[in-house]
């Protein structure tokens, strides 16, 4: 039964670890792709990252948009998109396997908003989850990008 339990260990570091290479192959691809001068990601991959990020970790999450879609500046819209990635890495890493959450992009005038909120049912304090290994960005990190913006973070 121990040597079960030694196996099963090692499977999911094994899937963990395919994980984590899986998502810095796509983030190397999308760092070249950004000194190319393609384009970066935004808000209009924020669904994609959902589902992605659902498939990959379980993660119950949904995206729901508000108010009439506009362009932003490609530091904008990577700056809301690499919010939304670290708050589902974080939210499956630290909120468990129940975690569910929803994230809310609002669009009024020229002004866009991002929101992230933890939808759990109940008010149990989350089991740490397996999660995704992070980017690197840290709340701290996002919160100066969005100043450098004239944006704000709160958590």
């Amino acid at each position: 039964a121990a040597e079960q339990g030694v196996i099963t260990r090692m499977l999911a570091h094994v899937s963990r670890g395919q994980r984590v290479a899986r998502e810095g192959l796509a983030d190397t691809k999308r760092g070249i792709a950004a000194l190319r001068g393609d384009d970066l990601p935004g808000p209009g991959l924020l669904d994609r990252l959902v589902q992605d990020t659902a498939q990959a970790t379980g993660l119950r999450a949904e995206l729901c948009v508000t108010g009439k879609p506009h362009a932003v500046s490609p530091e904008i819209g990577l700056t809301l998109y690499r919010t939304a990635q670290e708050a589902l890495t974080n939210t499956a890493r630290y909120a468990g396997p129940d975690a569910r959450v929803r994230l809310s992009l609002s669009y009024d005038g020229d002004q866009v908003e991002l929101a992230v909120d933890d939808v759990r049912a109940d008010d149990a304090p989350p089991a740490p989850g397996p999660g995704l290994s992070s980017g690197g960005y840290g709340l701290t990190g996002l919160r100066e990008r969005a100043e450098l913006l004239g944006g704000s973070l709160s958590a």
